[in-house]
């Protein structure tokens, strides 16, 4: 007791380093995250921008029109990465999703040219 009493200002150092480092390493989890979901949003964009997947279905301009489930399946991405991306870009405006259809109700997206 008596060495943490004469040494307090080692201790308060200690443990203010300490919290420093989770804050820097938490800042950097989510940068980390930022970064992969903006990479993910990117692939995403290009695919559609390119038309792919390759598609049946259109729109009557001529867009192709995807479930997030297709794109997950050319990108080999997850499912829910790209349906949080979609809607992501949805936000952004850079995409437009439509409802399903009678044997698919998920919905559908295409991008929205510029």
């Amino acid at each position: 007791m008596r060495w943490s009493v004469e040494h307090w200002s080692v201790i308060a150092s200690v443990i203010g380093f300490g919290g420093w480092i989770l804050t820097l390493r938490s800042k950097q989890q989510a940068l980390k995250q930022v970064k992969n979901e903006k990479d993910i949003d990117s692939k995403v964009i290009e695919a559609l921008e390119n038309r792919q997947p390759p598609s049946q279905i259109m729109t009557g301009a001529g867009e192709v029109v995807v479930w997030a489930q297709e794109l997950a399946d050319y990108l080999s991405l997850d499912k829910d990465e790209v349906f949080d991306s979609l809607e992501r870009l949805e936000n952004a405006g850079r995409v437009r999703r439509s409802d399903g259809n009678m044997q698919n109700s998920a919905p559908r997206w295409n991008i929205i040219r510029r």
